[in-house]
């Protein structure tokens, strides 16, 4: 298996996934975070909180560097716990994958670039590696993928020189009527991102709400893509998994619901959020 920069692992357990909700999925570790359009007092909170945020991305890094051998096969990353999240570079750990890499089955070998040869691949280091068959998991861009399918017209309004796609809700660009793009936006459950974006889209189309101006929408946008670009090395991707609940609240006010989930102050403060707690 041929990679080319490591990511910190999401083990596929309990006792993980209930460290990640009450330390990344309540609504006191959206306070840590800086978020577009929260104003000035919570501009101050999160500054404030910034040590915190710092310090349980270590305790999460250290919880995962004792529980999984990544020093061993030199899969520690570069960036830090929080940056992988903020942009969603967490990949959860296949079933029985460290233990099919001791037992040499899978062989791991982390290159910056590689290419092809009649017989196999060939590694920066000139190592060829003899395969019949070869697997490109690489992913896709999916800005350009959106702009392949529309008009060149389109195409140059959705083109941004400062990084990224502006959408409104991260659904809508402001300059082009009648699209919607579903799924742009990632979290760590993407299902979960679809999910709110289908709701607040399906709210739009019955005339439930209108949009604010063209010059309110690219404002908004704007600084949801400046947000991206802030709080992650990777913001070539437009990710809101840190900040979901904080979406999810933007929604939530178009909608005309209460962005208030939970029976009490404390459970709203500390309790984690899901997409449970937007049943309608």
């Amino acid at each position: 298996m041929i990679f080319r920069s490591a990511h910190w692992m999401r083990p596929d357990n309990r006792t993980f996934s209930l460290i990640m909700s009450y330390l990344y999925a309540t609504r006191f570790s959206e306070l840590m975070i800086p978020k577009p359009e929260q104003g000035l007092l919570l501009s101050i909170i999160s500054t404030f909180l910034t040590p915190m945020r710092w310090g349980i991305s270590k305790f999460v890094e250290m919880f995962l560097l004792y529980s999984l051998p990544l020093r061993q096969f030199g899969l520690v990353p570069e960036e830090t716990f929080f940056e992988q999240y903020a942009s969603c570079q967490l990949p959860a750990i296949p079933e029985s994958f460290f233990e099919r890499v001791q037992e040499g089955h899978i062989k791991l070998c982390k290159t910056r670039n590689w290419g092809f040869f009649e017989n196999g691949i060939v590694l920066e280091d000139g190592r060829q590696i003899e395969a019949d068959v070869v697997i490109l998991g690489t992913g896709y861009d999916g800005e350009k993928k959106l702009m392949s399918l529309l008009q060149k017209t389109e195409y140059t309004k959705l083109q941004n020189s400062e990084g990224g796609i502006p959408l409104y809700r991260g659904l809508i660009h402001p300059h082009i009527q009648n699209l919607a793009i579903m799924g742009f936006n990632e979290a760590l459950s993407n299902l979960y991102a679809s999910e709110m974006g289908a709701r607040w889209l399906a709210h739009l189309l019955s005339g439930k709400f209108t949009l604010p101006s063209i010059e309110i929408m690219e404002k908004m946008s704007q600084k949801w893509n400046e947000y991206i670009k802030n709080a992650t090395p990777f913001h070539q991707r437009s990710c809101i998994g840190a900040i979901s609940i904080w979406y999810s609240d933007q929604v939530c006010h178009d909608l005309g619901w209460n962005p208030r989930r939970k029976r009490n102050i404390f459970q709203e403060l500390f309790a984690p959020y899901s997409n449970m707690d937007y049943r309608d």
